[in-house]
């Protein structure tokens, strides 16, 4: 196989795992922005909106929270939130913790209708997940893995619910960023009830439940945060290390069609 051929192969493989996270990519907030943190780097528009008064604010690269009920962010309601099985991702830092539950990111509302899905911290900082499959009733999942404040944390939790129990399914991920410790996947072993995920109509909330909440606030710093839609695998984690960003899409397009172009003017 000649070296434009290898390539053309290569170029065409990379593209086309971009192209099917990119599929998957519901909203992806990355706070890299000092002059507007509320952006969706997905080109999906989810933009957030701040709560009034809000005190969050830009921090050397990432979304600083306090521990105050205006200090949340949402973005509006929309049906791409709306899923069965999904992936969520985020770096955390914990400031401080107030020893109650505390909701970090999800389309979720302390209000009857309003619940379907929000990562979250025990009140012992238990990292897990609440799930719901009517709008009112709900489950609390949870990983075994203790938070600790000031260590910066990649965390992500993959959710399957299915009218089939055995296919019903939770897995977390965990790694120590701040001492880069390995990744730890933890797959949840316990029954899990929800046979599907209510379609809610509050937005999407981060730093809070949708509607803020001065017992559930979380209180530190967050970065990263990846909404995908699926169970994504372990090499398709923002922590693996080997996804594309949103804006490379269009070089890695640009890259797959120089190299078909080389490989079709050897072979004429």
């Amino acid at each position: 196989m000649n070296t434009a051929r290898r390539i053309l192969l290569a170029a065409l493989a990379l593209f086309a795992t971009a192209a099917s996270l990119s599929a998957q990519t519901v909203a992806y907030w990355r706070f890299d922005d000092e002059e507007d943190i509320r952006l969706d780097s997905s080109g999906n528009g989810h933009d957030l909106t701040l709560s009034p008064s809000s005190t969050t604010s830009y921090s050397a690269g990432r979304l600083a929270k306090p521990a105050s009920s205006n200090g949340w962010l949402g973005a509006p309601d929309n049906a791409a939130f709306t899923m069965n099985a999904f992936t969520l991702e985020l770096n955390l830092e914990l400031s401080t913790h107030n020893g109650s539950l505390t909701f970090v990111a999800g389309q979720w509302a302390g209000s009857n209708g309003a619940r379907s899905y929000t990562m979250a911290l025990s009140a012992s900082r238990e990292f897990g997940v609440i799930l719901s499959s009517d709008g009112n009733t709900a489950g609390q999942y949870y990983s075994g893995v203790t938070l600790e404040t000031g260590v910066n944390y990649y965390l992500a939790v993959a959710v399957n619910t299915s009218a089939t129990e055995s296919e019903r399914s939770i897995t977390f991920h965990v790694k120590d960023l701040t001492n880069n410790t390995a990744l730890q996947s933890i797959s949840y072993e316990s029954t899990i009830s929800q046979t599907s995920l209510w379609n809610s109509n509050t937005g999407f909330g981060i730093g809070a439940q949708g509607t803020g909440g001065a017992a559930t606030v979380f209180s530190g710093y967050l970065d990263e945060i990846r909404l995908s839609a699926g169970v994504l695998s372990g090499g398709q984690l923002l922590v693996s290390g080997t996804i594309p960003e949103p804006s490379a899409f269009a070089a890695l397009a640009g890259l797959a069609a120089a190299a078909f172009a080389g490989a079709h003017r050897r072979r004429c």
